[in-house]
């Protein structure tokens, strides 16, 4: 008797390659999570993004690190950028600008929007309040 013993081999695919591309890196600052826009050719691939490291999208003014990378079982490819998100515009209202000299400094008033922001005041460059 004869006995044939028949090897499989596993043949392993390279997957095609593909390109993916970012945008949407320039947004404003606004309280919400910005996160870059990425497309692929070919279309309509899985994209998976990453923020500093993190899948969370930042939220804060600055600049992260993007790195955006096709997750498909028959296609590869990734990319890298950088998200900017730039700083939005607030506004500064200046108060208590007239005062009667009282031999004590006189100090401006200042308020934001969006409120609570800081602002440091300065009277002629200097820091400190006049009195005369």
């Amino acid at each position: 008797m004869i006995t044939t013993l028949a090897l499989m081999s596993h043949v392993a695919w390279a997957k095609s390659p593909a390109e993916v591309s970012l945008s949407g890196l320039n947004p404003i600052y606004d309280g919400s999570a910005k996160s870059a826009s990425a497309t692929t050719s070919p279309e309509g691939l899985v994209v998976d993004l990453s923020y500093e490291g993190s899948v969370t999208a930042p939220i804060a003014a600055g600049s992260y690190a993007v790195v955006a990378t096709i997750a498909d079982a028959n296609y590869e490819g990734s990319t890298t950028g950088t998200l900017v998100i730039g700083k939005a515009t607030a506004t500064v209202t200046l108060g208590d600008l007239a005062a009667t000299y009282g031999g004590l400094a006189k100090s401006a008033s200042a308020t934001t929007s969006p409120e609570g922001l800081a602002v440091n005041l300065t009277y002629d460059g200097l820091t400190s309040a006049p009195v005369a």
